[in-house]
């Protein structure tokens, strides 16, 4: 099941979740190449597949650095937020750490196709 949280905003009214999606069995990445005029925000996480847990970024399956490439390469005007929910001593410097990790993938050389 695709989750894009629609309201009347128009043509960009919808809310895509990046981890949910992608443990479900669906590519967040094609999603968003298809559908990109739709989608107003981004939820990122990294989770396992197959319905897995969410873990800290870069230690799930979660395409996140394709993702925020292509969002970045295609100049789409997408917002992304951080999303916390795993176990943590330290909520807030994960979430540092989230963004630490988002920052790299921005940065990251490798340009996507198409």
């Amino acid at each position: 099941m695709v989750r894009l949280f629609c309201s009347s905003a128009g043509s960009k009214a919808g809310h895509a979740i990046a981890g949910h999606f992608f443990s479900a069995g669906f590519d967040p990445v094609e999603f968003t190449r298809l559908r990109h005029e739709q989608i107003l925000s981004l939820h990122l996480k990294d989770r396992k597949k197959n319905q897995g847990a969410t873990v800290p970024f870069g230690e799930g399956d979660t395409p996140v650095t394709e993702l925020l490439q292509l969002i970045r390469d295609k100049r789409y005007g997408i917002a992304g937020f951080i999303e916390h929910e795993y176990e943590a001593k330290d909520p807030v410097e994960e979430v540092r750490k989230g963004v630490e990790y988002c920052k790299r993938a921005l940065l990251g050389a490798t340009r996507v196709q198409g």
